[in-house]
């Protein structure tokens, strides 16, 4: 099930530049290049192609040795970034490391749609 959360700084809106730039300079962040590719499990299994957002983002999972994309459907609106993910991604130590960097890079906190803070040690909203 998807979960999506936002990033937030209060005194100055996060640009699409701020952005780009606190993922290049964060270690195992890039932006994502490539579509996204899903299988859809129905009788038959069929591969499906979404393209990507400019603003989404892959995380290097060193566990694994490779890449993977992580947020998609990535929105700037009112200088606060939206972005979705799964609830077990949100779990992965590497991800967690990732929007820890992020969050500080840009003086911002990371929050539930209704603004509960998310526990970036757990990956879990602060209260469960």
């Amino acid at each position: 099930m998807p979960v999506e959360v936002h990033l937030r700084r209060s005194k100055t809106p996060i640009t699409p530049d701020e952005w780009r730039a606190a993922i290049e300079a964060t270690p195992n962040a890039r932006l994502k290049t490539d579509d996204w590719t899903a299988v859809a499990r129905t009788t038959v299994a069929t591969v499906v192609t979404l393209p990507h957002n400019p603003l989404d983002l892959d995380v290097f999972f060193p566990d694994e040795n490779r890449w993977l994309g992580v947020f998609r459907g990535t929105q700037l609106r009112s200088g606060q970034l939206k972005i979705s993910a799964r609830h077990t991604v949100m779990a992965e130590p590497a991800v967690r490391a990732v929007l820890r960097a992020l969050t500080k890079r840009l003086g911002a906190t990371v929050e539930t749609d209704s603004g509960t803070p998310y526990n970036l040690k757990t990956g879990l909203p602060r209260g469960l």
